[in-house]
């Protein structure tokens, strides 16, 4: 079975969310979201910083459509702040590599993904991993996609002593730098904790029973974009589908 952090993470919030997600791989219609939006567009930008000078990253957010993103606090002017900061930081780190793609075996399933690149601080090298997320929303252990991100990262060099994480926080316009490492008892019991969630799931999908969780249906303060599907059945479901739904192949196929 093929899988990604984000979808082992929506799974393990609530199966049916990963369910609507990447089996029948249903986005909800509607303008983008403005957190993964903002996000992205800061991904990007980082990358053209570090492979083609600070002015061709800021005039790429420029050249972003913004149109139907609106936002009290991530909109162009703070992504382009945001960006200034970022790059007076790090001229500590030298870069070696940017998004490299990974395959991770966990027992037999193949665990896909790709890091935002490999730095190296203090003759030391690292993944490196940007996150546009409030410090305090951020969780640096346990966090399953960091662990993969650091196992991904030894299949290219085995000197990758850790994850170096960027903390771009659009509220406070600041970059804040974390660095993880993991001992191999900590791989192994993540490991093994990875294989049975991952059972869990391919029962599921054979068993074509995905439980809700209650629980996230407002988690984060907002609506899951399936909650429509949730509180409906039968063919008022089915409508709804149709209606407020569209087939996302990037989803279906798990290839962002």
């Amino acid at each position: 079975m093929k899988v990604r952090s984000t979808v082992v993470a929506d799974f393990l919030t609530c199966p049916r969310k990963a369910y609507y997600a990447y089996e029948l791989g249903l986005k909800r219609l509607g303008p983008p979201d403005p957190h993964l939006f903002f996000g992205q567009v800061v991904h990007s930008a980082i990358k053209v910083l570090h492979e083609e000078g600070l002015e061709s990253a800021l005039k790429l957010i420029d050249s972003v459509d913004w149109g139907d993103i609106h936002h009290a606090v991530k909109s162009r002017d703070v992504a382009k702040s945001l960006l200034r900061v970022y790059a007076g930081a790090s001229p500590k780190m030298k870069i070696v590599a940017l998004e490299k793609e990974f395959v991770v075996k966990v027992g037999s399933h193949d665990w896909i993904g790709r890091f935002d690149g490999i730095a190296e601080i203090g003759g030391l090298k690292y993944v490196m991993e940007h996150k546009t997320t409030q410090g305090w929303s951020f969780q640096v252990k346990p966090n399953n996609q960091l662990i993969a991100y650091f196992l991904g990262g030894r299949r290219w060099y085995k000197d990758v002593q850790g994850v170096v994480v960027n903390l771009l926080n659009a509220k406070a316009v600041a970059v804040r730098r974390i660095v993880v490492t993991y001992g191999e008892d900590e791989i192994e019991e993540w490991q093994e904790n990875m294989k049975a969630v991952l059972a869990y799931y391919k029962r599921c999908r054979t068993s074509g029973v995905f439980p809700r969780n209650p629980g996230a249906c407002t988690m984060w303060f907002r609506e899951c974009e399936f909650y429509p599907l949730c509180t409906s059945f039968g063919a008022t479901r089915d409508a709804l589908m149709e209606s407020l739904y569209e087939v996302d192949p990037e989803r279906k196929e798990m290839s962002w």
